[in-house]
């Protein structure tokens, strides 16, 4: 092997290599996820309250955002640069979920790509809905989101829910998945 063919293997043939790691978060879609909410309308929730269920659902927004990440496609966003604007609109909307400019407002105001938004209606002690809807943070439309109705009343029946919605509906293959 020539000195020449040996320099160029050295070198790499001067092709840049892949990116480190932290560029390559950078270039990730960001996404801003926003605290999921539980539509409680069953009779338990009118007589007891919703208190365990609602623990429940807020770490459920902590999940999906780890499941978002760990796919290496996405970059969450801080919610707490944008918390006065989610308090408000949660001081000014019963469920936040319904108002389709809310999130998106927050969006904006964390400069993410994409906003998330979910919510559980809990339908009675062992029945719930969980549908988790994404949004152009720019626009506003829905580029990806979907729902599965769940028996169970767990947390573990919430995760496992959660997935299967991030998963399937969200987490497509690359060829189909949300973002830009």
């Amino acid at each position: 092997m020539t000195r020449w063919m040996l320099a160029l293997l050295v070198l790499g043939l001067g092709l840049p290599g892949p990116a480190p790691a932290k560029e390559k978060a950078h270039s990730a879609t960001t996404v801003l996820v926003m605290p999921f909410e539980l539509v409680d309308t069953s009779l338990q929730g009118e007589l007891e309250g919703s208190k365990r269920d609602l623990g429940w659902v807020h770490h459920l927004t902590g999940y999906v955002e780890g499941l978002l990440r760990d796919s290496g496609r996405y970059r969450i966003l801080d919610r707490k640069p944008v918390a006065g604007l989610i308090n408000t609109f949660q001081d000014d909307y019963r469920y936040v979920y319904r108002c389709r400019t809310c999130a998106v407002k927050a969006a904006r105001e964390a400069g993410a790509d994409l906003v998330v938004v979910g919510w559980v209606q809990k339908v009675s002690n062992l029945i719930r809905n969980l549908t988790i809807r994404v949004q152009d943070g720019k626009t506003g439309k829905v580029v990806a989101g979907g729902w599965t109705s769940l028996r169970g009343n767990t947390p573990v029946m919430l995760r496992r829910a959660a997935r299967q919605v991030v998963t399937t509906h969200i987490l497509k293959p690359a060829g189909n998945a949300a973002g830009p």
